[in-house]
């Protein structure tokens, strides 16, 4: 690469991986003097011999990612797609960058990188960084993020630019290139700008334009009277969690760490990532793709998608994303039997760390409502059978057809020999068809009595039957419910809602009222 080897000559004893562009040292205001070449150029020069360091991937191909515009975090260069990489290889070498090689070539070169034994900041997910404030992290992980959000500040610079020459912006890309947001956070943006371009002011007062900047000192001169604070610009007193410059990196983290927590190895982690199945994505669905392309076996996907739901149950919260995967039921509709209560009182027990804002009962009742919203007929049966005496016709037509045909079967036609009677005389057949009719229309109904369809709890206060435990369940919580203009004449009896009016849902009596809107 010839650029290399005219720095090389130019910069003596300098390690080109050291240059330095700061009010001590002009390292790059140097070499660019000594070869004519554009200083945003020698800078990414230098900072490609950093990468190759770490990667073991040659100084010349992560040049040519960077006058792509890829990033210059390897941790963020990985998470870019394979093709992506491969295309800016192949231009970079259609435009002389790099010597010309066949397609099998920069394959191999870009599976080598995703392959590269970089170090991943799994430290992320700690509780003690998650929801911490991203300027107030003092863990292992502070160095990876204050490099994460100088690099974010630069690029918010370069952004902002008005339209000057090139020249300009080149110069200005250099002398950027040591910007410290942490020097002052709460100094305005323009004045940080401004020390940028012009960071040793001749004494008894600034000069602007600073000598040597270029020819469009008015059009930096707007750009420079910027009055947002760098500490608003870069989110600084953002959780983690919820920071847009970390989400690709802790997305990335969570499936290394998932992975693991199912013996799956961090190349099969790597493969997933490819194709771009991020932990928080995994169910039984996505990762068919990943089957179908052995990328892992059947099995695993089985793991990774339980690991995956239990990440959406919990609220993406990786503390108890790791309880509930050592202690929750395999068959995760299960914990449809779990209460608001039990959930507050694991999320004390175990002292896991919340979002701000949120206590473990908040928590824990959005945990539940996740729950029921994931499992609506399990949660429904679980709390509908709970009332039913044991053995009762009712609980042992479930018990025999534990999968849900009966909301899609018609009731009001046919012997309905499809499914298991066993146990259930038939002198009790006739009810226990109407009270499963009754059932599918409150599924049925609630679809249109609340947006959205609503959740489980919501349909149990349709509950037609055994209505005594339901009404105990939810005596606490209010409900817009009003009084029938028609007296009921089915089984309901004309008085089974939480809140004491009367509501019918029984296909027999026609009338039943939500709100101020009469449904029946």
């Amino acid at each position: 690469m010839q650029l290399v080897n005219r720095l090389k000559a130019a910069a003596g004893n300098v390690n080109l991986a050291d240059l330095r562009e700061d009010k001590d040292l002009r390292d790059i205001s140097t070499l660019t003097a000594a070869t004519g070449e554009p200083p945003v150029r020698i800078a990414r020069l230098s900072v490609a011999h950093q990468l190759a360091v770490v990667s073991k991937i040659a100084v010349d191909v992560h040049f040519a990612w960077l006058e792509a515009g890829f990033p210059e975090n390897l941790d963020l260069l990985v998470t870019l797609p394979s093709e992506h990489l491969k295309s800016a290889l192949e231009n970079a070498a259609a435009r002389g960058i790099l010597d010309q090689k066949d397609s099998d070539y920069w394959d191999k070169t870009v599976q080598k990188l995703k392959r590269a034994n970089i170090p991943q900041p799994l430290g992320l997910l700690a509780a003690s960084n998650l929801y911490q404030p991203v300027s107030t992290i003092q863990t292992g992980e502070a160095d990876y993020i204050k490099r994460v959000l100088n690099q974010n500040l630069r690029r918010i610079i370069l952004e902002n630019l008005p339209e000057i020459s090139p020249a300009t912006r080149q110069q200005i890309e250099a002398r950027i290139s040591g910007t410290d947001f942490g020097d002052n956070p709460d100094e305005e943006l323009g004045s940080v700008i401004f020390r940028a371009i012009a960071p040793t002011p001749p004494p008894g007062g600034t000069q602007w334009p600073p000598k040597g900047i270029g020819p469009d000192p008015c059009k930096i001169t707007q750009m420079a009277a910027s009055r947002s604070k760098v500490r608003d610009v870069l989110l600084l007193d953002t959780p983690l969690q919820y920071h847009p410059f970390f989400a690709e990196p802790l997305r990335r983290v969570k499936t290394f760490e998932y992975a693991k927590l199912v013996s799956v190895t961090n190349s099969k982690a790597i493969a997933l990532l490819e194709q771009g199945m991020h932990a928080d994505e995994w169910s039984e669905d996505t990762l068919q793709t990943a089957v179908a392309a052995q990328i892992v076996t059947q099995t695993e996907a089985k793991k990774l998608s339980r690991l995956g739901t239990l990440s959406r149950l919990a609220g993406h919260n990786p503390g108890l994303v790791t309880l509930l995967h050592q202690n929750a039921p395999d068959d995760l509709t299960e914990l449809v039997d779990d209460t608001t209560w039990n959930w507050q009182v694991l999320i004390d027990r175990n002292q896991n760390m919340l979002p701000p804002g949120e206590t473990s009962a908040t928590f824990a009742e959005k945990m539940a409502t996740k729950i029921e919203l994931a499992y609506p007929v399990p949660y429904f049966l679980h709390h509908r059978l709970k009332a039913e005496p044991t053995g009762s016709p009712l609980a042992l037509f479930h018990k025999n057809n534990p999968s849900e045909a009966w909301l899609r079967h018609d009731w009001l036609q046919g012997d309905h020999a499809e499914f298991k009677w066993t146990g259930i005389a038939q002198a009790k057949k006739g009810a226990v068809i109407r009270t499963l009719a009754a059932d599918q229309r409150i599924f049925s109904d609630s679809g249109h009595a609340w947006p959205g369809g609503g959740n489980a709890r919501q349909r149990l206060r349709l509950c037609p039957q055994h209505c005594q435990a339901i009404r105990s369940a939810f005596r606490s919580e209010k409900w817009p419910l009003r009084r029938s203009r028609q007296p009921c004449t089915c089984a309901c009896a004309g008085d089974f809602s939480p809140g004491g009016a009367s509501l019918c849902c029984y296909s027999g009596c026609g009338s039943w009222w939500i709100g101020a809107d009469q449904r029946g």
